[in-house]
């Protein structure tokens, strides 16, 4: 009976991190069965739909198990294999319900917004869209009354629920982090804030396997199109990355009307832990790692001065603090460890980013990276992976991998570079990993740890 409830739980989270698309839901469930023997380590968000759910599901398997069992009990096996299907088909009957309420919401976040002279700075495309959120809302709390969206909260629901709970009379300023997994997220979303400022991050293969491909990718933020032409104060593009320039021309932006934001004068102090940033005649010291940091600062401090002076952004830049599970530093003063969380990246520029800092480090210390690589590249992924494996295999000492399908990859091409096959371990779960540092760990070491995605949603 506790495997069942186990089992249940597992379907219910399953179903909400695949945003009730029961397609990715079912492909989920059944072709990644292996999922099953991991622990859970992420809970259930307890919403009225999914408890909802769970109560016409339980009555439902309660039902059709009782009729079964009246005919064999040998069919209770292929109804439990059958639940994920009875779920999917309770969340189609409850979609036209669904829809209205949230339609309902949204539109009157709407009209709450429309009441207030607000200027929304929304930031869009593949990733870099948190840190870049963080940094730009702590620089302009300085001077003016700043509402921003919570963590990764960027669904049109999360966001309507977030106006509709705030207290917009004395805000000034928006800063919106956009969400898009599918076509017409990014539509539905703009529809509901109607941006002012744009900041155009970074375009990757990020949800290649809801996607398919880079240019789907690029076309569904051509939705943006519909919005910026009447309502667009500036847009911002990051340029440091051709693919970036090369789409946005393609699909609809004329760049010419944009600030395009090349990398800045910028260099690295104290063994590359701090950015050193030249803007303006002034040096800024950032306590941030990543060239990506230096970029998205400059970023900051061009949008800032519409509001600010330079002292206040250059006090508010130097105080700035690591985005959590993103390059974020963390240093322990008694054992003398270092752990780079980058948890929560997953993209091939990342990866290539933090090892080219730790690759950097002179001082005679073990490298270790955690990790069980990079999902959501589809026919990509094998490629991407062989490809990191050949920038990043003289960076580390230890490879510490997680056994996913993703990592397979990472090891066959860090073994054909001819990596000693004891310096590269392989592990069930990422909590398993994390435990055996204990034993590993000596004073200095550094530890990376990249993309615990798939370990933390299953």
């Amino acid at each position: 009976m506790s495997r069942l409830k186990e089992i249940r739980l597992w379907l219910r989270l399953w179903l909400q991190l695949s945003l009730y698309r029961l397609w990715d839901f079912l492909k989920l469930i059944y072709l990644d069965w292996f999922l099953f023997r991991r622990n859970l380590r992420q809970s259930v968000d307890r919403t009225l739909k999914i408890k909802l759910i769970a109560l016409i599901s339980s009555i439902g398997f309660i039902l059709f198990a009782f009729l079964v069992t009246q005919v064999s009990v040998l069919l209770i096996l292929p109804l439990i294999f059958a639940i994920p299907l009875l779920i999917s088909m309770i969340v189609v009957v409850l979609h036209p319900v669904d829809i209205f309420l949230k339609k309902r919401k949204i539109l009157q976040a709407q009209h709450k917004l429309r009441k207030y002279n607000i200027i929304v700075i929304w930031i869009t495309w593949s990733y870099w869209k948190t840190s870049m959120k963080n940094m730009l809302a702590h620089v302009l709390w300085k001077k003016s009354k700043v509402l921003v969206t919570d963590w990764n909260k960027n669904t049109p629901l999360w966001i309507s629920d977030l106006i509709l709970s705030s207290d917009l009379q004395d805000i000034d300023i928006f800063v919106v982090e956009m969400w898009a997994f599918y076509p017409w997220d990014i539509h539905e979303l703009c529809d509901i804030v109607r941006p002012s400022i744009w900041i155009i991050t970074w375009i990757t293969e990020q949800h290649l396997e809801r996607f398919w491909s880079l240019e789907k990718i690029a076309h569904t933020k051509r939705e943006l199109s519909d919005f910026v032409l009447d309502n667009w104060w500036s847009m911002y593009v990051n340029i440091t990355d051709y693919q970036t320039q090369d789409i946005l021309e393609k699909i609809w932006v004329d760049l010419t009307a944009c600030h395009l934001v090349n990398s800045p004068n910028y260099s690295y102090i104290e063994n590359f832990w701090w950015i050193r940033l030249d803007v303006w005649d002034r040096t800024f010291n950032i306590p941030l790692l990543g060239w990506y940091n230096a970029v998205y600062a400059y970023i900051t401090s061009l949008i800032a001065k519409k509001w600010m002076n330079n002292q206040n952004i250059q006090r508010q830049l130097e105080i700035l603090q690591h985005t959590k599970h993103r390059l974020e530093l963390i240093r322990n003063d008694i054992s003398w460890v270092t752990i780079i969380d980058d948890s929560y990246n997953w993209n091939r520029a990342w990866f290539l980013e933090t090892a080219k800092l730790i690759k950097s480090q002179s001082v005679l210390w073990k490298k270790i990276l955690l990790t069980p690589w990079i999902v959501e590249l589809w026919d990509e992924s094998k490629k991407i992976h062989e490809e990191i494996a050949d920038c990043i295999y003289n960076s580390y000492d230890l490879y510490m991998l997680i056994n996913t399908k993703w990592a397979s990859y990472m090891r066959n091409a860090l073994e054909k570079k001819w990596i000693n096959s004891n310096s590269i371990i392989t592990y069930e779960t990422a909590t398993e990993a994390h435990n055996s540092l204990w034993w590993m760990l000596n004073s200095w070491d550094v530890v990376v740890f990249q993309n615990d995605a798939t370990d933390n949603y299953s």
